[in-house]
């Protein structure tokens, strides 16, 4: 299905989101997202669909064997950004951030990690088919991972802030 670059903008400006990050997303967004593949920071192709976990979430669009590289830092793409200079954004920017973004402490301050690519859509699980390296600049695979599955990881293993983000997860947010 074809479309040109003013239909995609449109189509996927059907797409909203509230602040509480309740998604409604037309079918035709739908789609778009779904085939566009996001590479950027995954070293593996990637789709962005409905999650039944929360939201949208991100999936695999193709066999991850257990223990491959899925995901790294990029810091010509990833942003690190003081989290004590959070109050200098607008209110929206800030409600973007506060989303989208995990806090990571470096040099004894905390930092808010934003990533370019589709991982900020990946979704939190107690048993995550990926895991974070020591140095949590890489993500691999916990198993092997199929076509289609969704990518998740444990938000506690790299945000300082992943109890607070999960108790708004309930409350309907998500990463």
């Amino acid at each position: 299905n074809a479309t040109t670059r003013g239909e995609r903008t449109r189509l996927i400006g059907a797409a909203f989101c509230t602040p509480r990050r309740f998604c409604v997303i037309s079918t035709e967004a739908a789609d778009i997202i779904y085939n566009s593949h996001g590479v950027g920071m995954f070293i593996v192709r990637t789709s962005l669909r409905p999650s039944s976990i929360q939201g949208l979430g991100c999936f695999a669009e193709e066999p991850i064997k257990k223990g491959q590289i899925v995901w790294q830092f990029d810091p010509r793409l990833d942003i690190r950004i003081p989290l004590s200079e959070l109050p200098n954004f607008p209110l929206a920017i800030q409600e973007h951030f506060r989303i989208y973004t995990y806090i990571e402490e470096i040099n004894g301050q905390e930092i808010m990690i934003y990533c370019a690519d589709l991982s900020k859509h990946v979704n939190h699980s107690d048993t995550p088919n990926l895991i974070d390296t020591p140095d949590n600049v890489q993500e691999v695979a916990a198993r092997d991972i199929e076509i289609g599955e969704e990518l998740t990881c444990n938000y506690f293993s790299f945000d300082l802030h992943a109890a607070e983000k999960l108790s708004n997860k309930s409350a309907g947010a998500s990463k």
